[in-house]
C-alpha cells in the first residue's frame, strides 16, 4: 500500500487531503490496543446457530474462465428493490460491460447481497436469491444461495445447499462471501432469526463445490460475527464482531493464520462499522464508518505496521461513503458515494499529488465495487 500518501500523528486520526464533504468530528486511534472512534460500549447476547443441510446443490463445472484485468471491478447496479444486476468496469478507461442479468425463464432477475473476485480473478461469487430449486422453496423460507460463475456471467456453479434452519428460525440470511488467498475456498456469512433476534456466523465451503459448508468458530460472545476478510500476504482472517455479551468490546479482530486467540484492532465504539477489505500486499485494509458523534459516514484505512487509522475519504451530511475496494496495483481506490437513494462510483487516484478523484457513474444506482 502506498503509506507515503497518508501522514500520522499518535493516536489520532489526519485528514487525506479528499473529501467529499467537511472532515467528520471522529476521535482518535488507540495506542497499546485496538484503534478507536471515542468512548462507548456495545451490549446483547450470544448464541449458536446451524448452517445447511442436504447436498450441495450444484450445476456447471467450476471452470477457469478468462482472468479480469488488473484495472478492472466487478460492481453491482441496482435496477428496483428485488433486482441487481452484475457488472465489469476498467477504471481506466471507463468501458463497462454487464456480467450477468440473472434472467432466468422463471424470473426476471434476483438481488445480490455480496460479490467476491478470486485471487486469481478467474471467478465470481455472488449471494443472491437466484436458481431456487423446489427442495429450497419447500422449505418455506426465502434465502439467498452462494453461487460462482465466469468472469464471462457464465458456468455457473452453486455452492450452498438447501438451508433448512433450525426448529424456532423464521428467516435465513447468507451474504458477503470472501474468498480465502489460495482461492480454494469461499467463506459466507449465515444468520438465523428466531423472532426476537438475529445469530450470525462465519461458513465456509470449497470453491469448485465438492463439500458441504463447515463452521467457522469464533472465540467471543457476539451475536453478530460477519463481514469476514483475508490477509492475501499472511492468510490471516479479520472479522467483524458486534452485539457482544458484557465485557466483549465489538469491532475488528484479527485471527492468525497458524491459530491462537483473535486480537482486537478496531473498536467499534462510537461508529458503526462496514465490511472491510485489505489491501493486495496486506499493509492495510480500507473500511467505512459512520460516526456516532454526527451521523456521518466516511472511508478510513488501518495499517497494519502502524496500528494507526488514516482517514481517506470524507463524507459529508447528507452524503455517504458506503463502501470501496482496492485495486491490485494498491494505488487506486474505488468507492461508492451515497446522497439519499443515489448511489455512484468514484476512483482516487494514489499516485499523484494530491490524490485525484474521478467519477465514474451517474447512474444513481451504481455501488459495492469489489476487485
Amino acid at each position: 500500500m502506498r503509506a507515503a500518501a497518508f501522514v500520522f500523528v499518535t493516536a489520532s486520526f489526519v485528514l487525506l487531503a479528499v473529501a467529499c464533504g467537511p472532515q467528520g468530528g471522529n476521535g482518535g486511534s488507540g495506542t497499546g490496543g485496538a484503534a478507536g472512534f471515542g468512548a462507548g460500549g456495545s451490549g446483547g447476547g450470544s448464541g449458536s446457530s446451524g448452517g445447511g443441510t442436504g447436498g450441495v446443490a450444484g450445476s456447471g463445472g467450476g471452470s477457469t474462465g478468462t482472468a479480469l484485468s488488473p484495472t478492472t471491478f466487478v460492481f453491482q447496479r441496482r435496477i428496483d428493490d428485488s433486482r441487481d444486476h452484475l457488472l465489469a468496469m476498467d477504471y481506466a478507461t471507463g468501458q463497462e460491460r454487464v456480467i450477468s442479468t440473472l434472467v432466468q425463464p422463471n424470473s426476471d432477475g434476483w438481488n445480490i447481497d455480496g460479490v467476491a473476485v478470486s485471487p486469481d480473478r478467474t471467478r465470481i461469487v455472488i449471494a443472491s436469491g437466484y436458481g431456487p430449486t423446489q427442495e429450497d422453496v419447500a422449505t418455506g423460507m426465502v434465502a439467498n444461495r452462494v453461487w460462482s460463475m465466469n468472469t464471462d456471467g457464465g458456468d455457473m456453479l452453486r455452492l450452498t445447499p438447501v438451508f433448512q434452519g433450525g426448529i424456532d428460525t423464521q428467516k435465513v440470511d447468507v451474504r458477503n462471501p470472501a474468498f480465502t488467498p489460495d482461492g480454494q475456498n469461499v467463506f459466507y456469512e449465515y444468520g438465523e432469526y428466531n423472532g426476537g433476534s438475529w445469530f450470525v456466523a462465519p461458513w465456509w465451503v470449497a470453491a469448485n463445490g465438492s463439500a458441504v459448508p463447515s463452521l467457522f468458530q469464533t472465540s467471543l460472545g457476539c451475536s453478530i460475527n460477519g463481514n469476514v476478510a483475508f490477509n492475501p500476504a499472511t492468510g490471516d482472517l479479520l472479522m467483524e464482531h458486534t452485539v457482544c455479551i458484557p465485557g466483549t468490546k465489538g469491532g475488528y479482530y484479527l485471527y492468525p493464520a497458524a491459530g491462537g486467540a483473535p486480537v482486537q484492532l478496531v473498536d467499534e465504539a462510537g461508529a458503526n462499522l462496514e465490511r472491510p477489505v485489505f489491501s493486495h500486499d496486506g499493509s492495510a485494509f480500507l473500511f467505512t464508518a459512520r460516526s456516532a458523534s454526527d451521523g456521518i459516514q466516511s472511508a478510513y484505512l488501518y495499517f497494519m505496521a502502524q496500528q494507526q487509522i488514516a482517514p481517506v475519504i470524507d463524507g459529508a451530511s447528507g452524503v455517504d461513503i458506503v463502501n470501496g475496494a482496492i485495486a491490485p496495483d494498491d494505488a487506486h481506490i474505488v468507492y461508492c458515494v451515497q446522497q439519499g437513494s443515489s448511489t455512484d462510483l468514484h476512483v482516487l487516484d494514489l499516485t499523484v499529488d494530491p490524490p485525484a478523484d474521478k467519477v465514474l457513474t451517474n447512474d444513481g444506482a451504481s455501488c459495492d465495487p469489489v476487485f
